[in-house]
């Protein structure tokens, strides 16, 4: 962990990864809640415990189809294939604020472990722009799984083909999911280091509707993860200009980082779950160990992480607990920067 966090803030400002892998996302579009069934019987379960006692809850803070929802029905789909606990799941999308209406759902369910919510950045940068009377350290952490590379996008038909053309034009118009989000943040870090300031975000409430914005042409362009618009990019809808990572990506090796065209920063994003505030330890160790399980399968290593072009990168209460550490310190000093955090608007 130390060698790794040496690492992470040697190589920039922000974050550092390997280059990622190659493929496209996998995962169920339904709106609120899906219940379990069990399979295959004769699969390891984990250890016998007093939890859990009622339906697990994996809380999606953005929309179906997002790369939240995408990772939790994935890890439920992967627990009920090999049975790992036989307790009733769900998966609910809480959508809306930049993650701050999820993050609140299960802040309020404090010392409740039934509850689990999936979590990229924007558990630290929503904290940042909006006063929600908690942040990150206020959860329990559990566990961290990989880390997702952003990119920038155009439609193909856009006729915009390098980050050279894009940043040329005037009035750009931007995608994202939420203010205060990674997607806003790289737009804010594109217009510091290029003094280009008529780009504008559009924020939405989801990736989802962040790409039908961008495929019904009510934007020029999209910030977002590159797992969540790989099929687009498969079938020639989308062209990616750009790669946040400090190398380039396996999946799109042509495609040059910000760094390479001359944006000195690389940002990515964290694929990860917390449970509420003061989470007791039985509840603990009973998610760590079902998702160790998980993160160990060939359906989550290879059909979700290798496949989606990100880094596996496991980290568990703690150690989980120290990187969202280092990331808080480095996202509140871009955002306050930029005018982002919501102590620097007052």
């Amino acid at each position: 962990m130390k060698k790794f966090m040496c690492v992470l803030l040697a190589l920039v400002m922000i974050f550092a990864l390997a280059a990622c892998q190659s493929g496209n996302s996998n995962g169920s579009a339904n709106t609120n809640t899906e219940n379990s069934a069990n399979t295959n019987d004769n699969q390891n379960t984990a250890p016998a415990s007093n939890f859990p006692q009622k339906t697990l809850e994996l809380v999606a803070c953005y929309s179906a189809g997002g790369g939240h929802d995408i990772m939790l029905r994935t890890i439920m789909s992967i627990i009920q294939k090999y049975n790992f606990t036989g307790a009733t799941m769900t998966v609910n999308n809480v959508t809306g604020g930049s993650g701050s209406k999820g993050q609140t759902y299960v802040y309020n369910h404090k010392g409740d472990g039934h509850y689990l919510m999936s979590n990229s950045a924007s558990i630290i940068t929503t904290p940042i722009t909006i006063d929600l009377g908690f942040k990150y350290s206020d959860f329990t952490p559990i566990a961290m799984f990989c880390f997702d590379p952003q990119v920038m996008v155009v439609r193909a038909d856009s006729g915009v083909k390098t980050m050279e053309e894009l940043m040329a034009k005037q009035n750009v118009n931007v995608a994202g999911t939420g203010s205060g989000s990674i997607d806003h943040v790289i737009l804010n870090k594109l217009i510091k280091v290029t003094g280009n300031t008529t780009l504008n975000f559009v924020p939405y409430q989801s990736d989802g509707e962040s790409m039908t914005a961008l495929l019904g042409k009510q934007v020029d362009a999209l910030s977002t993860n590159l797992n969540t618009i790989m099929d687009y990019v498969s079938t020639g809808e989308f062209v990616v200009l750009a790669v946040s990572t400090p190398e380039r990506c396996d999946m799109i090796p042509d495609v040059r980082t910000f760094k390479e065209i001359g944006y000195d920063f690389s940002i990515a994003q964290i694929r990860s779950v917390y449970c509420p505030p003061d989470t007791p330890k039985e509840a603990v160790d009973f998610w760590v160990d079902i998702l160790k399980k998980v993160w160990d399968t060939p359906e989550f290593q290879d059909e979700y992480m290798k496949a989606n072009g990100m880094m596996p990168y496991w980290a568990a209460t703690d150690d989980c607990r120290k990187i969202y550490d280092e990331q808080y310190a480095i996202f509140a000093e871009i955002m306050e920067e930029v005018g982002l955090a919501y102590w620097s608007k007052k």
